[in-house]
Formats: C-alpha cells, structure tokens, sequence
C-alpha cells in the first residue's frame, strides 16, 4: 500500500528506525581434541529443549536508547543475547549504538516474568550531510535542508555542541515532530561522504525529475528508484529514504538511490492480535484524547487507559509521547497506558554532594533528585563509562542534571544525567524558573542562591545594574546563574542572566 493517501507527517520515525530487511549476524564454533588412544565416542545426549515461556508474545518498541547492560528502551531493560542487530544497512553489533539514538527492537517475553527477549534491533539515523546554517539562539540546526531541534540531544562524547560550524557533517537520531522537524536525540559527527535522508515527498517535478523533503531539493534523475510497487515510480506523500554524495551550487542533492520505505509501517506494527507496542515519538495527528497517531500508528484510548504525567485534557498535537498497548486486527494500537514526556526545564551542573544508589537519588548543591527507569546516562568525563549508571557516580564528580518538578511534594525526577570531567571544573551553573526572591536571596530550580556586591546581572546580552535587572525579571521568569558553592552547599551567584524559556543555546542537554 502507498502512504500518499495518509497524512504527511503520519509516519515520520519509520523511516529513522525501521525493523526492516534485518541481516542475522553472529554463528557458533567449537573445539576438538584427541589422545594418544582412539576411543570409542559418545556423543553427549542433545540438551533439554529450552522451558516455554509462560507468554511467548511478540513485543514492538520503539524509542531512544537509555542505557545498556543488554539494553534499555522506555525505561524497560532488554536481553540482547540473542539479538540480530543492523545498523544501517550494514549488520552491527550492539556495541556500535549509543545512549541516545533510536531504535526499533522487536522482542518476546521472557519466561515466566524473566527479562525480555531482544530478537532483532535496528538503528538508522533521519539524517547525514553537513550542517547548512545555525540559527542564532543555537536550538535548532538546518542539516541536509532538515531543521533539526536540540533542545533534548545527547552528543556523542567527544562533539561539543558549541563548536558545531556550518559544513561540518553530522549524523542525527531522533524522531519527527508533527511539523516534520527532527526532534534530535542523538547527534555525532560523520567523516562518510555519503549523505542520506528521510522523509516525504513534496513538490514532485517529474519533468525536472526532482523533489523536495522539507528545504532539501532532490534531483533524481540518475538514480536508482528501490522497492517501490511494480510499475510505480514516485509520488507526493511517499515516504523515502535518499542516498547521494553531491550537491550542487544551489544546494540540490544528486541522488544515486531514492528507496520507499512506506512498507516499514506493516512491519512497526507487527502481527495483528500478537504483538504488544511500547511506542515512542510525537502526536502526529490529533483528532481526540480517544483518537490520534503516533508514527503513523491509529491509537485508540478508552475509560481504562492510563495517563501519566498529562491527562485526556492535556494531550495535544505535537505532545511527545510513549505509549503501550496491543494491536488489533486492523493494526490499531488499543492502548493501555499513555505517558507523556514532560518539558525538563530545570538544569544543574555542580559537583555531586551525595548518591544513594539503593534510594535512586543524587544531592547537589542542597537539592535532591530522584531517578527513575527512563533516566538517561551519559558519562562524558574521560573514563567513558559505556554501561553508565548511578552506581557510577560518586561524590565529588561533576555531572549536568537535567530534571522536571515531580508530582504533589514528590522529588524531582532527573531526565538526563550526563557526567562531565571534574579536571576542569570551576563554576556551578543552574537554569530553571526564578521561584522565589527573598532579600539577598533567590531560588531557582530548588537551589537556594546567595546574591552580594560582586554579582552580575545580564539582560539581553547587556550589562546591568541589580535594580534595573529586577525591574524587569521576576518570579516565574526563567533565568540561569553561574556560581560557586558556598560552604553551607547553596550556590553563591557570580553572574545572573535572563533568558528566553528554556534557551537551550546548544548545550547539549
């Protein structure tokens, strides 16, 4: 079936996380040996056939990858033993992803309530070519004509965002929002000339023999068109991958290798009254809380679906979202639970007070903040811990906490946990909403800040006085603060800056 007649941003992370064309990797050996005495061998009897599972469904999931130690996604761990894995269109191995990237995982239950079972795994980037421009706030970069948002990327290790410069050439996961803009969760650099991107087709010339996705101009006169329906050639709406390494004056790419990829949307939604779904990505379409898509799936609520973190009332276009529950026989997903990925606005970078890995919490700078099974972990410092986890961080190691109030009077819940190198480390920083002003006192994020002579004030990149900086900020305002900390652990402000809500400025996380 073509995808032309569904809406057009309906099916957007297929094409970054496809469960597609798995190659079986992996084999089985063994060793012999003899001795000086030909003797008779009896071969050992066949080992007893494996316990069947106490429930043998098949399991679909997508999303971003938050940690391994096999490996976890949506917060659920996954046993990659016996996983297929692709990366690309190559056949990887699970060391060849990272904490961040998405991907598509088809699993089965393990028995009787066990660990799931990884049976293949799939990981493609929406998007790589060099960097076309930086917008000035640095939220967003145009990539390949793709506009790609980084307000929740991690970065591989050794890229710092901030020194990203226009036709460098960068490698981005993530997913589609309702506007086809690519939600990056993961980005590194890429030294292969050989750029690639996905999405819809628009602007079909077939005189010109050329296309566009998004800003990106495709000629495709040369190339290869690949699994499209026999006697088809394209269409506005389908949905494609392109290959090629050459751009002209006028930024259009050649293509040497256009492929549908319309047909991913059977396979993501795997076998009908069979598969359970755990779903990650943004409401694409909307009609009600009762019915809307997600990566171009038909998800369905009713009286007993769970709402977490949003409710019936909340939910919107362009909400990110992880929802769970099992297909029917139309590949409709009913759903059982709905969770909403909450804006974690709230960001610490100081050194660790203290951990207390049985309770789930780190402490820095007086504030407390609790991890849950969808916590991401990133280890940046030079150990470049792969298997990276709160047992990891001790006191006294300087890690990036991003995090979101938690509920009623319960803690806050980290996001994302990134370590960095303490080597270098002079100044704390906090961003977050101004939630209070007491005399020489403020507090933002939960971090009680000390403000004396020597503080700065900043509005708009300009220089002023304490007064005039309150005049115009006040509680509510989102602000960041850059500091030391203070022998009663508060942070004693050295600079006080204004800044638009959530800015993220490139910093990564």
């Amino acid at each position: 079936m073509r995808l032309s007649s569904l809406p057009r941003f309906s099916v957007l992370l297929l094409c970054g996380s496809s469960l597609i064309g798995l190659t079986a990797c992996g084999g089985s050996g063994g060793n012999s040996s003899s001795t000086a005495t030909p003797v008779a061998v009896v071969p050992p009897p066949p080992p007893p056939p494996p316990a069947p599972s106490s429930n043998a469904t098949k399991i679909t999931v997508t999303g971003p990858i938050d940690g391994f130690g096999s490996v976890i996604v949506n917060g659920v761990r996954y046993d990659t033993g016996e996983a297929d894995v692709e990366v690309g269109d190559d056949a990887g191995n699970i060391t060849d992803l990272s904490v961040g990237q998405v991907i598509s995982l088809r699993a089965r239950n393990g028995a009787d309530g066990e660990t799931p079972i990884a049976e293949r795994i799939r990981y493609e980037d929406l998007v790589k070519g060099p960097v076309d421009s930086i917008p000035a706030d640095g939220s967003t970069l145009v990539v390949l004509g793709q506009t790609v948002r980084i307000a929740d990327a991690l970065f591989e290790p050794s890229l710092d965002p901030a020194t990203i410069a226009v036709d460098d050439v960068l490698e981005v996961s993530g997913v589609f929002n309702a506007d086809g803009e690519i939600e990056a969760t993961y980005v590194e650099r890429s030294d292969d000339d050989d750029y690639e991107v996905h999405g819809f087709v628009t602007d079909l010339d077939e005189t010109a023999q050329t296309f566009r996705i998004q800003d990106l101009t495709v000629g495709y006169a040369t190339a290869a068109l690949e699994d499209f329906d026999d006697g088809e050639t394209l269409s506005n709406g389908d949905l494609v991958e392109v290959e090629g390494s050459t751009r002209t004056n006028d930024g259009t790419l050649i293509a040497t290798e256009v492929e549908y990829e319309g047909d991913d949307l059977d396979e993501l939604r795997g076998d009908a009254d069979e598969a359970e779904a755990e779903i990650y990505g943004f409401v694409s379409v909307f009609t009600s809380a009762e019915n809307f898509e997600v990566n171009g799936i038909v998800v369905v609520t009713d009286d007993d679906t769970v709402f977490e973190r949003c409710s019936r009332d909340t939910i919107a276009l362009n909400t990110p979202v992880e929802v769970e529950g099992v297909f029917d026989g139309d590949g409709v997903l009913l759903a059982d639970a709905v969770k909403c990925e909450l804006e974690a606005n709230n960001r610490i970078e100081a050194r660790v007070d203290d951990v207390d890995a049985e309770a789930g919490t780190v402490t820095v700078l007086n504030v407390t903040v609790a991890t849950d099974a969808g916590t991401r972990f990133q280890d940046k410092s030079d150990a470049r811990v792969r298997e990276f986890g709160l047992d990891d961080i001790q006191a006294g190691d300087v890690v990036h906490i991003r995090f979101f109030d938690g509920a009623d009077d319960a803690l806050p819940i980290a996001k994302r946990i990134r370590r960095e190198d303490a080597e270098d480390f002079e100044e704390s920083e906090v961003r977050g909403v101004l939630e209070s002003i007491e005399g020489d006192d403020i507090v933002v994020a939960g971090v009680r800040i000390s403000l004396n002579a020597q503080t700065e004030y900043e509005l708009d990149e300009f220089d002023v006085s304490r007064m005039a900086f309150f005049d115009v900020v006040d509680i509510g305002s989102f602000v960041k603060i850059e500091g030391r900390e203070g022998d009663d652990g508060n942070l004693v402000a050295h600079e006080v800056e204004r800044e638009l809500e959530d800015d993220d400025s490139g910093d990564g996380d």
